[in-house]
């Protein structure tokens, strides 16, 4: 067999990380991490460990999260669902598993105990790949020895319904992939040549300038929002105002993945202030979960500034989910280096000697909890009037769990 091992090492993978049975995760002990949704009836959702389970009857969640540990009383979560952690596991099982004759036999094996045909036929195939002549394998996927021969491989191939592509064989789900993704690069490209002749026609004014700018208006095609994704991103600085605003207003007509990637880049990162406006406007409109989960992850930064613009970035989108990590975000710790190089420190001797100076030391860091005032600004904007607690995160977050109620709570200031 030819099969090149790479792809068969990603297609294993893929095939992994897909399959999400209990079963399986059992016979390969493999420890099955769990945690929890809790939807709240005012709106949006928290992710964590609940430390109260055998409660009954039920009058409150005590949740473990990863700003902290918050209480909810029960008739404030409308829902709660279990979120598994299967796919990291298959993923390491997916980068430990050798690929051998035995270890994949012993996968089919267990895959046969857990009742996974699809699955346990794969690895015995992937057995015949590393062992054409492996007669378990051979057996147990229902073959025979003819005249001496295992079946011929290509018939053989296309009996067990492998398609042949520009000279690599691909299982139907894997061809069609192929295929859609070859085709989609096709579409794409074509649709750059596309773009750069209309924007030829309209940078240089000429008489089908109009009808230019009329057509790039319409574009609908999700194939197209790549090209005009990476102009408004990567071209930023060779483009007018004009040019951009009309790449920004085709990506929110296309919407989806890219186009809110690039809008999210560009409200973070262009140079014009008014592009940067429309795009937090348009992500708020949006009420974009990508874009909030990312500024939820620069709260987390080592630098403090990143952390600060995070914040006010979180308040600008206005989703109430962002709420608890502003609270635990009010103060966090940095280090800072002191001390070394050719820094003069001025003193007295401990023993009641004369001043005098040193020269340099050696440099050590040193950890501070900052308050960062963007964070607080954003929190504010996005609770009742009137309720502010400063710094205090503890009193924050006591604040929060009475606030999940179901009483009309209005998170957005103004509205």
């Amino acid at each position: 067999m030819t099969h090149n091992i790479k792809f068969e090492r990603y297609n294993l993978a893929r095939w992994l990380i897909n399959v999400q049975v209990v079963v399986l995760l059992t016979c390969v002990c493999v420890t099955n991490t769990r945690a929890e949704v809790f939807y709240l009836k005012t709106g949006g959702s928290i992710e964590g460990k609940l430390l109260n389970p055998t409660e009954t009857p039920r009058t409150q969640f005590i949740i473990e999260t990863d700003y902290g540990q918050i209480v909810l009383r029960s008739d404030t979560v409308t829902k709660v669902s279990v979120k598994s952690d299967l796919l990291r596991q298959y993923e390491e099982l997916a980068v430990k598993l050798e690929n051998t004759v035995e270890a994949h036999l012993d996968m089919a094996q267990k895959c046969g105990q857990a009742n996974l045909r699809e699955q346990r036929e794969y690895h015995l195939k992937h057995v015949l790949k590393l062992d054409p002549n492996n007669e378990r394998a051979r057996k147990l996927l229902g073959y025979s020895m003819i005249n001496g021969q295992w079946r011929k491989y290509d018939v053989w191939m296309k009996e067990q319904g492998y398609l042949q592509y520009k000279g690599r064989w691909y299982t139907p789900q894997e061809y069609a992939s192929v295929v859609s993704f070859q085709e989609a690069k096709d579409k794409e490209l074509q649709w750059k040549k596309k773009v750069d002749m209309l924007l030829s026609s309209i940078q240089k004014n000429k008489p089908d300038a109009k009808d230019a700018l009329r057509e790039i208006r319409e574009i609908r095609d999700y194939h197209a929002s790549i090209t005009f994704a990476r102009r408004l991103t990567d071209d930023k600085e060779k483009y007018n105002r004009d040019t951009k605003l009309l790449f920004f207003e085709v990506l929110c007509n296309i919407g989806g993945k890219i186009p809110e990637e690039a809008i999210i880049q560009c409200a973070i990162g262009d140079p014009d202030s008014l592009l940067r406006q429309r795009s937090m406007e348009k992500l708020r409109e949006w009420q974009s979960r990508r874009a909030m989960n990312y500024f939820l992850g620069q709260l987390k930064s080592k630098n403090n500034a990143v952390v600060n613009d995070a914040g006010y970035y979180l308040g600008e989108l206005g989703m109430s989910d962002a709420v608890l990590p502003l609270i635990s975000s009010l103060q966090t710790k940095h280090q800072f280096q002191v001390g070394g190089g050719n820094n003069v420190n001025a003193g007295f001797s401990p023993n009641g000697g004369n001043p005098g100076f040193t020269f340099g030391g050696k440099a050590k860091l040193v950890e501070r909890d900052i308050q960062n005032p963007k964070v607080r600004t954003a929190l504010l904007s996005m609770v009742p009037q009137g309720v502010d607690y400063a710094f205090d995160e503890d009193a924050w977050k006591k604040w929060f769990s009475r606030a999940t109620t179901p009483a009309n709570v209005n998170l957005r200031r103004g509205n």
